[in-house]
């Protein structure tokens, strides 16, 4: 009986156990259940405020300079992978389509957009006036902007056509080289409504890009590019035409905005003759090196040696008694430059850099000329010494990741911005993420020059030197302004190559670039990465 009782309660108590750990186990899942779709509200919520805040009025900008930015992004990667492989018949097309696209929304919803967050008076009637004097017909911001992106479309396509016509030799080219030049376009003219004492830049520049666009196509027609050629055979003529060029300023120059007579003024018109002297001077330290190639790879290269330092004496002094050390300084270094890759001799190269430097030392510890000691000062503690390189380092601080997108900074502060300091806004209005875009565009336009001289080697070493100078000038320069703007380097008062206002730069450089086209085309068919002719 008792044994009975005791397996009963056993099993009572058994089953009591079971029940009870079933219904815990129940309200357990229950519970789980409730806190997973209270989680699930959670993030469903959350997700729903990041929406509406995200697509709100006030962020519709930064959304769509994300999307630009990020379309961007995978515009300059498929680029920077033609670098290293044989593009499609159909690339140069696509890629220029895509990037005139692209840049249209930039141009005329994302640029006024930015504005209209920061003012939204500029939207409609911004204040403009330069439209009074310039374009009366345009009455707000976008109406503006659609038009430079109109001229910029027909100049892109013309160029396009010539090129394919008369000197059809690459793809990567063209895309990289109006990536630049829209750049330069679109951030003159957002800083138009800012700074209306540089209002009509961009407009300006688009003028002069058709000038340029429209000589530099001359050169891709077959007899006109024979003749142009032909300037290779007249080094020394070239050089004096560089000194004169230069040396005519004393006597005939004038002065821009009350400094030194460093331009001619043609009319309306004012020309830096440093630029057309620059390239000439690149066309004779060209046609001198390779001519003389055997003799400056031998030990035994006195006279040479002696020739190529009185060659560059007759311009670099010029230039030191014009008080204009950034050419002379980018000068100097694709000199340096293109004789070590010439001739190789590492010895002489390491000796002409550590006497550069030492002179630079002596000028600066004796102050003269001045303008060393003052630039290496702003270098080296711009807080102190420069107001204008310590507004750019904040503007370009103040760009982060993404940037401020374009309108939104305060980066029109910095004084001549549109000509010395336009890195530091593209900086600071499209972050690191669209800088870095942009030196890798950079990049892949030089170093396609690079290969393109490569290329042409065996059918011509006086042309692919000439191009290695060419290219070679666009690094230099390219290298010391945005190094300068970052305080990297000390900063040398250049333009930006294709990108900064300068109608003698950009008209220029043009044509020194259209210029290695016709060279190419006069030798080979097309310039492919392995250095083989298809």
């Amino acid at each position: 009986m008792n044994s009975k009782s005791t397996n009963t309660k056993e099993l009572l108590i058994s089953k009591l156990y079971h029940l009870m750990k079933k219904n815990r186990s129940s309200k357990v899942k229950k519970v789980a259940v409730i806190v997973l779709i209270a989680l699930i509200l959670w993030i469903l919520w959350q997700f729903y405020e990041f929406t509406m805040l995200v697509f709100s009025r006030q962020n519709r900008t930064y959304l769509l300079r994300t999307l630009l930015q990020s379309a961007e992004g995978v515009w300059g990667f498929y680029l920077f992978v033609q670098l290293f492989s044989q593009p499609k018949k159909t690339f140069e097309k696509n890629m220029l389509l895509s990037l005139w696209l692209l840049f249209g929304l930039w141009y005329c919803v994302q640029l006024p957009l930015g504005f209209a967050s920061r003012d939204p008076l500029i939207f409609s009637s911004p204040n403009l006036l330069f439209f009074q004097k310039t374009l009366p017909f345009l009455s707000s911001f976008t109406q503006y902007m659609l038009l430079l992106w109109g001229l910029l479309g027909l100049i892109t396509l013309g160029f396009y056509r010539a090129k394919k016509r008369w000197a059809d030799v690459d793809e990567v080219f063209l895309p990289a080289l109006f990536f630049l030049i829209y750049q330069g376009v679109y951030f003159l003219a957002r800083l138009g409504p800012d700074r209306l004492q540089a209002q009509k830049s961009s407009f300006n520049q688009v003028v002069y890009l058709l000038l340029g666009v429209l000589a530099g196509t001359l050169l891709f027609h077959p007899k006109i590019r024979k003749r142009a050629i032909q300037i290779l055979d007249y080094p020394y003529l070239c050089l004096i035409a560089s000194v004169l060029l230069l040396a005519g300023t004393f006597f005939f120059g004038t002065a821009v905005s009350g400094g030194r007579k460093l331009w001619y003024k043609l009319g309306p018109l004012t020309v830096q003759p440093i630029e057309g002297a620059k390239i000439l001077f690149i066309f004779v330290l060209a046609v001198f090196l390779q001519k003389h190639v055997l003799t400056l790879q031998k030990r035994d290269l006195k006279a040479n040696l002696l020739t190529l330092c009185i060659i560059c004496s007759l311009l670099f002094s010029v230039l030191m008694l014009q008080r204009d050390l950034g050419p002379l300084l980018v000068l100097l270094a694709v000199t340096l430059i293109m004789f070590l890759t010439v001739s190789g001799r590492w010895a002489l190269f390491s000796g002409a850099v550590a006497m550069t430097a030492l002179g630079v030392l002596i000028s600066f510890f004796t102050r003269f000329p001045s303008m060393v000691y003052h630039r290496i000062m702003d270098f080296w503690d711009p807080l102190h010494y420069s107001g204008q390189l310590t507004k750019g380092l904040w503007a370009q601080a103040s760009g982060g990741l993404w940037g401020t997108t374009p309108g939104m900074s305060q980066a029109y502060k910095i004084p001549v911005i549109e000509s010395d300091y336009l890195f530091s806004l593209i900086v600071a209005e499209k972050g690191l993420l669209g800088t870095a875009l942009f030196l890798v565009v950079f990049f892949v336009f030089c170093f396609r020059g690079f290969q393109t001289s490569r290329f042409l080697m065996p059918a011509s070493r006086r042309d692919a030197t000439v191009i290695l100078g060419i290219f070679l000038l666009f690094v230099v320069q390219g290298a010391l302004i945005m190094g300068g703007n970052m305080a990297f380097l000390p900063l040398s008062g250049l333009t930006l190559p294709f990108v900064s206002a300068g109608g003698s730069s950009l008209v220029i450089n043009l044509l020194a670039f259209c210029f290695t086209l016709a060279l190419v085309a006069s030798r080979v068919r097309k310039v492919t990465p392995t250095g083989d002719q298809p």
